[in-house]
């Protein structure tokens, strides 16, 4: 739970991330290669943003036993595909490759389905509302900050 708990303190400390801190996070977190080669990451495959999979968001959602087409997915798959994709790629990228190896290893933790249920409440499900109030802008510095978390606690 130390993990997890440092994870959160980061983001409650910066509750009001702005762009900038969001390029920080990333790159402090998930911007070096040693990461994606110490998890054995295929970038080339996972680095395909077109993939339907929004890894993390899936095993979210695959924990509460809803379908690949569920709501949740099908918003944030379009919000990455109309906004994301043209606004932030370099995150994307980010995200495709590191991705998969935080999934592997939460599955491996076993406390994987309390910390999925804390990225759902306090991440995923305000991201998902902000991205049909309209804020992509807010859906995009929370979606990040799921990431950062996730990382953090794998």
């Amino acid at each position: 739970f130390n993990s997890i708990n440092s994870g959160l303190g980061l983001i409650a400390n910066n509750a009001q991330l702005q762009q900038t801190s969001i390029n920080s996070l990333f790159q402090q977190f998930l911007g070096t290669s040693q990461f994606i080669a110490q998890k054995g990451v295929e970038t080339t495959q996972a680095a395909n943003p077109k993939k339907k999979g929004c890894f993390i968001t899936t095993a979210i959602c695959e924990g509460q036993g809803k379908a690949d087409d569920c709501d949740e997915l099908e918003t944030l798959r379009t919000f990455r595909d109309s906004y994301m994709v043209s606004k932030r790629p370099d995150l994307l990228r980010e995200y495709y490759e590191a991705a998969p190896a935080i999934v592997e290893k939460i599955a491996e933790n076993p406390d994987s389905q309390f910390i999925y249920d804390t990225l759902r409440t306090r991440f995923l499900e305000p991201a998902i509302a902000a991205v049909k109030a309209g804020d992509n802008e807010k859906a995009l510095t929370l979606y990040a900050a799921l990431f950062v978390v996730a990382k953090s606690v794998s």
